[in-house]
């Protein structure tokens, strides 16, 4: 039988499964694992063995709190690659700036949502992903695109962090005042830094933006001993290595970025 949902309406009613839902859930935890993969493959809707994505959804839950890591990592990637065929259909290249940024935003949420399962963070927003799926989706993508737009009202140019003697900061503390101005995001001066630095991220490859963005604004550890600790190299899914690279390129970035960008 699946697990309740938790979370609760603004009205304070718990929110409950389609039945259809529900039942499609009930189904597949009874089914063995080669079968449940079979049918996780299934991209067509109309086939009857099709799995709805709110019903994949459950059981990647389940599978993380079970600390199945095996499972999850063979029935998230077709979730994945659901989220990914919707989002490129949304977010079209050509039709927005940084598109395919945009659309690695709103996966990178979407993960941080999957790896707090399983621990003592809250994990109840997922449980709206277990009702619409593809409605909760949407609701993250416009809240993606709405705090682009924000951003881009604001930004004109790209500027050089330098010290108070004119010089280029050394890549290490550019990324130091990176954290520190988004400790204290109110003071005017850490603003006006913030929106330059979301700018220069603009250069770096997705996988660099989304390192500094983990580490140096959201404050995650590039990777802890504790495995039930959520790090920037558990949200990539990589190696505390492979982070570490990653900020070091988008290091010297920081540091000899000159060139001036529209908004």
């Amino acid at each position: 039988m699946a697990k309740s949902l938790t979370n609760e309406t603004k009205e304070g009613a718990v929110y409950t499964r389609p039945p259809a839902v529900e039942a499609s859930i009930d189904e597949a935890l009874g089914q063995d694992q080669s079968t449940i993969l079979r049918r996780a493959g299934i991209r067509d809707r109309k086939d009857p063995e099709y799995l709805p994505s709110e019903c994949l959804l459950h059981l990647v839950r389940e599978a993380r709190r079970r600390g199945d890591k095996r499972s999850v990592e063979r029935l998230l990637r077709p979730l994945l690659n659901r989220c990914e065929a919707l989002l490129k259909a949304a977010i079209r290249d050509g039709g927005r700036a940084d598109a395919g940024g945009l659309r690695e935003e709103v996966m990178q949420r979407f993960c941080e949502l999957i790896a707090k399962v399983g621990t003592s963070h809250d994990t109840r927003p997922l449980d709206y992903f277990e009702i619409r799926f593809n409605h909760a989706l949407t609701t993250l993508r416009y809240k993606v695109l709405a705090a682009d737009d924000r951003k881009r009202k604001i930004f004109k140019y790209v500027v050089q962090e330098e010290d108070e003697n004119g010089k280029p900061l050394e890549a290490e503390t550019a990324l130091a005042r990176i954290s520190a101005a988004a400790q204290n995001p109110g003071q005017q001066e850490n603003l006006l830094f913030l929106k330059e630095v979301f700018k220069i991220l603009k250069t770096c490859s997705p996988e660099e933006q989304e390192a500094i963005m983990l580490c140096y604004v959201k404050g995650y550890k590039v990777e802890s001993e504790d495995l039930d600790e959520i790090t920037a190299a558990t949200i990539c899914g990589v190696e505390g290595r492979t982070i570490r690279n990653r900020l070091a390129r988008a290091s010297k970035k920081l540091k000899h970025l000159k060139e001036e960008m529209g908004s």
